[in-house]
């Protein structure tokens, strides 16, 4: 069932387009990298002050309401981003079991993240 869809997909014009362009792929690939080194430098320095292995340098309140939209923005631009290259090689992604992974890695991250922010009492964006 999945690899008939990713047979569907792979054979619209959108996704052939994206394929057809040489300069698609990489693109989409930088955007998606910059945004994965946002998330994880951001709650980095997070988890750093959250588990007091330094005192130096701002609250963690002050650190979460300066770095939740930076990381909530990289998720979304991670989401368009993933989609993009999904719909270009459908078969590469969602065939691989390491994607699968993945996705519910970063869905975690996401459901800890909302939790943490929910207990600072700070909306999402």
């Amino acid at each position: 069932m999945i690899q008939e869809f990713c047979n569907w997909l792979a054979a619209t014009r959108l996704s052939q387009a994206f394929a057809d362009a040489a300069w698609f792929v990489p693109t989409v690939q930088s955007v998606h990298i910059v945004s994965i080194a946002v998330v994880i430098t951001t709650l980095m320095r997070m988890d750093v002050r959250l588990l007091q292995l330094t005192r130096q340098g701002p609250e963690l309140s002050q650190l979460a309401n300066s770095y939740l939209p930076w990381i909530w923005w990289a998720f979304l631009v991670l989401l368009v981003t993933g989609i993009l290259l999904t719909i270009t090689e459908p078969s590469r992604e969602l065939m691989n079991n390491a994607f699968r992974l993945k996705m519910l890695m970063v869905a975690t991250l996401a459901i800890l993240t909302l939790v943490f922010q929910r207990a600072h009492g700070k909306d999402p964006g």
